[in-house]
């Protein structure tokens, strides 16, 4: 549930026509563009993804989804400029480092007007903030785990929001501990989206920007990769 399929789901089908090019950045088992191409009943449509391990690689190519081999980090998705209508990025942000290269090449493979989905763990979710409290480590960001990246609401917004992005709308999905009711996880989503597990953000592209200028702009002493 926290995946927030419904979420990436709605978003994509929104901004779909019969001549729709999207694609999911790791895509694992392309469970959220086969829901997309289920819900628009498109066999045809053109799906695309990014992706490195090998079976996953098989088992899309398998069902007509093309897909590149690449690091997202540091190479380039090897289509024009402005190819894609959608871009979905679920549960990756969290695991990664070079936001502004990512971003970038994005950007850059995103008509105008298109839709970049993104869906990423939420550091603020309510159990978290009470395990912080009492000074235990949030579990979405442990030392031991798999992500590097402590995502808000609100910062994640800021962060879209500094070139060519902006915010359309925002969804919570799950709310931890209602185990016992979908429908009351669903409604405290509504009502407290920044309290929830994950944060869905549906992003329109206005104009062309590169991230990594970013980085001329200001000092920072980490050593982010700028891109070519």
């Amino acid at each position: 549930m926290h995946y927030g399929r419904e979420v990436v789901v709605k978003y994509a089908v929104e901004h779909m026509d019969n001549r729709c090019a999207v694609l999911d950045i790791w895509l694992g088992q392309a469970t959220d563009l086969e829901r997309i191409r289920k819900k628009v009943n498109q066999k045809d449509m053109r799906m695309y993804g990014v992706e490195s391990y090998t079976l996953y690689i098989e088992e899309a190519k398998g069902n007509g989804i093309k897909v590149f081999s690449v690091n997202i980090e540091k190479d380039h998705i090897p289509v024009e400029d402005g190819y894609f209508n959608v871009v979905i990025v679920n549960q990756v942000l969290e695991h990664v480092k070079e936001w502004n290269f990512i971003f970038s090449k994005v950007n850059r493979v995103l008509r105008k007007g298109a839709v970049f989905i993104i869906g990423v763990s939420n550091l603020l979710l309510w159990h978290e903030r009470v395990r912080m409290l009492f000074g235990k480590p949030a579990h979405c960001l442990d030392l031991l785990g798999l992500h590097i990246r402590g995502i808000t609401a609100d910062n994640m917004k800021a962060y879209i929001e500094q070139g060519s992005f902006i915010v359309k709308e925002m969804k919570g999905s799950y709310f931890y501990g209602i185990f016992f009711s979908e429908r009351l996880s669903d409604i405290l989503c509504k009502l407290f989206p920044g309290l929830s597990v994950s944060l869905f953000f549906k992003v329109r592209k206005f104009d062309d920007f590169n991230f990594c200028s970013i980085l001329y702009q200001k000092f920072l002493e980490t050593n982010f990769y700028r891109g070519t």
